[in-house]
């Protein structure tokens, strides 16, 4: 996996899929595409730009569900709900890694 800490992983998980296009719904990854949802994007982003599935994505999620108030489930749910935005994924995903960076994490 990767050396980086929560907050690290969290931004790069926003940056990855906050361009138009990159962020999806109903599944973690879009193949063939960089196309992700919020668990999904910090699965690419612990697999150092490869792909290394839902498990460990969350598996990280919940070890830190703190900065998300919500569990991997929950957030699956969350990213998920229809009329939810491109935007309000990005914006949890950098409200969490500014939380892990006031906690040292």
């Amino acid at each position: 996996m990767t050396d980086l800490n929560a907050a690290e992983v969290l931004e790069r998980a926003a940056d990855l899929i906050e361009p138009v296009g990159a962020w999806t719904q109903d599944m973690y990854r879009v193949p063939g595409k960089d196309c992700f949802c919020a668990v999904g994007a910090v699965g690419m982003v612990l697999g150092k730009g490869k792909w290394i599935g839902g498990r460990a994505a969350e598996d990280f999620v919940d070890a830190n569900s703190k900065l998300f108030g919500m569990d991997a489930s929950d957030l699956e749910e969350w990213n998920d709900t229809p009329g939810r935005t491109q935007a309000e994924v990005v914006a949890a995903l950098r409200q969490a890694a500014a939380l892990a960076r006031e906690q040292g994490k």
